[in-house]
């Protein structure tokens, strides 16, 4: 039977008191005795597991629990003893407004703990939380060198409407984000992570990344799609693309996106920090991520070949026009998706990277939680993001015999943004949240690990058939 030291050990190691609901009332009495005695002493106490126990003990601190969350359109849980690690992903449409109402009516009904929208869920879990939370979010990083993001941006990039559901995660937790402020009380219980690697300080990282970026907001605007086209940045860069599409073999362009993706300086990075970790997830991460890029290049492959050129020489004959004709614009149109596809996969691969990598404490970067007051590895962890990330997210996980143990909302294919959470048991990150629940009937998420989105689909829409 387990005694106080081992239970503080475990605890101490983790940052995540649900041990404490496994254990006799007596034991539980005699640990905060041990507790409270070496906090009168200081005898080796850290403040944020000493916060993490008192809102363990605190009654008053509630975690969130509620029927409905507005914004995502699917959550899944998934749990490996063997990583030890309890996952919940929600994927999102990225649309500005909620179907809470119109999907489920009873959600209308103006009682306590009903409905709530995920920023406020979100920020609710992080403050009242008795376990430490790491929570990976598609927001934009602030560049390498950089450790805060400039006075002038306010909203999430690429989404500039402040009503973006991302743009409101991002204002609710920026302050946890940067570093001069991630010390800040209400952010030391848990560390908040940036992913979309594509993007620093509302500028895209690389050509290809901004070329994905003009793909998305120019779809089917003939006057943007020309303004595009006549960039020169964006000459050369599809000039080169035709060149990497110009073979039989889709060979050399699979090598270039192994390149331009695992090469990116955020992804080689955080590969050689996992390396160093586990030689093991370093390279399934790599074969994974190659895999991605081989089922994408090979789909996508004559979409590009025939359509790049098109594109590629719009400029040597169009400098009288001012807004593309048609079939520039059913060009544009097709290989957008195809391209904001592939281009999905970096920011995943430094994602999955840094949720299995270890910390290194002691580095400045880490004050949010104050130096070693944190665990060095990620246990109880969050991720929001388009559906399209949060599907690759689960595959990965699926690679890695990750048990897929609750879930809710719709099929990969619906533009909901609202999920049911009555199957999924809450507060999140509870003792028994590890094991299997049977899903309600009519409140499965059929979820399929093999399906890709149909970008080609004749009323493909950029903001609802993929998501990035």
């Amino acid at each position: 039977m387990a005694n106080v030291y081992q239970i503080s050990d475990v605890i101490e190691t983790t940052y995540d008191c649900s041990i404490l609901d496994s254990i006799t009332p007596k034991l539980r009495y005699e640990f905060l005795r041990h507790f409270r005695r070496r906090e009168a002493y200081c005898t080796s106490i850290k403040p944020v597991l000493a916060r993490l126990i008192n809102n363990y003990y605190d009654k008053t601190k509630r975690k969130p629990k509620v029927k409905f969350i507005g914004g995502p359109k699917n959550l899944t849980v998934h749990w490996s003893p063997k990583y030890n690690k309890l996952i919940y992903i929600f994927g999102e449409v990225h649309e500005e407004t909620t179907n809470c109402f119109l999907k489920f009516p009873e959600s209308k009904v103006r009682e306590s703990n009903n409905i709530a929208h995920i920023e406020d869920y979100m920020i609710d879990l992080y403050k009242n939380t008795d376990k430490f939370i790491d929570f990976f979010a598609e927001f934009p990083a602030f560049g390498i060198g950089n450790y805060n993001y400039s006075n002038t941006s306010s909203n999430y990039m690429p989404y500039e409407n402040p009503q973006c559901r991302l743009s409101k995660l991002f204002r609710q937790f920026k302050t946890c984000l940067v570093t001069d402020t991630r010390h800040a009380d209400r952010c030391q219980l848990g560390r908040v992570h940036f992913f979309d690697v594509r993007f620093f300080n509302y500028a895209a990282m690389d050509n290809i990344s901004n070329l994905m970026y003009l793909f998305r907001i120019s779809f089917n605007d003939g006057k943007k799609i020309d303004g595009v086209l006549k960039n020169v940045i964006i000459i050369q860069t599809l000039d080169f693309l035709q060149n990497i599409f110009c073979g039989r073999s889709s060979n050399r362009a699979k090598r270039f996106f192994y390149a331009h993706i695992l090469g990116n300086p955020y992804n080689v990075r955080e590969l050689s920090k996992l390396e160093t970790f586990s030689l093991y997830l370093s390279e399934e991460l790599k074969d994974f991520i190659k895999d991605e890029i081989d089922e994408s290049v090979h789909t996508f492959y004559d979409v590009f070949k025939t359509n790049i050129p098109l594109l590629a020489d719009y400029n040597k004959w169009c400098t009288q026009l001012t807004v593309a004709p048609q079939n520039i614009i059913e060009s544009f149109n097709k290989i957008s998706g195809c391209f904001i596809n592939i281009v999905t996969i970096l920011p995943d691969m430094y994602n999955l990277a840094r949720m299995f990598r270890k910390y290194n404490l002691g580095k400045p970067g880490f004050q949010g939680a104050l130096r070693n007051d944190q665990p060095a590895e990620a246990h109880n962890i969050v991720v929001y993001a388009g559906d399209q990330h949060s599907q690759r997210c689960r595959r990965f996980l699926n690679r890695l015999d990750f048990e897929e143990i609750d879930k809710t909302g719709q099929a990969e294919n619906s533009d909901d943004t609202c999920i049911n959470m009555k199957s999924i048991r809450q507060p999140f990150f509870s003792i028994d949240s590890d094991i299997p629940m049977k899903i309600p009937e009519g409140l499965e998420y059929d979820f399929n690990y093999d399906f890709k989105y149909d970008v080609g689909a004749p009323k493909w829409d950029p903001m609802k058939g993929v998501t990035y």
